[in-house]
């Protein structure tokens, strides 16, 4: 029996490099890339990060180009691939890549560093309202957009502003 099921969980290390589709050349769309996966920490050992080179065709690409940016969280599920590849001056270049089967969204890094200001400051006894507030203009959210969402009824008062409901107009 053969089995060769891969699953990693981490962040985009850097953009996805998107190709389009071409259709003349009868070509999907492709999405390549790395994805940052910690090591487990084992009790006296060093971190370390392994950057798991991925390459994603057809629709799992375009959610990729749509939906993803550096720092943001992944699950990709696929097979490990192993490509020897012929230089031009006759050596093997072999390239290991996950061939992206599955995704799961996850958050971005933004987001979770929103979570962790908004942690931070209620543990340090300052109401909520003001904590969300601070957090919000910690993530870049602009005056205007706040009171965009207030008034669009996205949020009810300020105690009640999720940072995560505010439609952002700009990244």
């Amino acid at each position: 029996m053969d089995i060769n099921n891969c699953v990693e969980v981490g962040r985009l290390a850097e953009p996805v490099k998107y190709t389009p589709a071409n259709k003349e050349r009868k070509i999907s769309a492709k999405a390549t890339g790395r994805l940052a996966v910690n090591r487990p920490n084992y009790k006296g050992s060093i971190p370390k990060t392994d950057y798991i080179p991925f390459v994603a065709w057809g629709n799992f690409a375009e959610v990729l180009k749509d939906y993803s940016s550096k720092g943001k969280e992944l699950g990709l599920t696929g097979r490990w691939e192993t490509n020897p590849v012929i230089a031009a001056d006759g050596s093997t270049i072999t390239y290991n890549e996950l061939k992206v089967c599955d995704i799961q969204l996850g958050h971005d890094s933004q987001a979770v560093k929103t979570q962790k200001v908004v942690k931070q400051l209620a543990q340090d006894g300052r109401d909520e309202a003001r904590a969300l507030l601070m957090a919000l203009k910690e993530a870049g959210v602009t005056d205007e957009e706040i009171a965009k969402a207030v008034k669009a009824g996205k949020v009810a008062e300020p105690e009640a502003i999720d940072p995560f409901s505010i439609p952002r107009t700009s990244v």
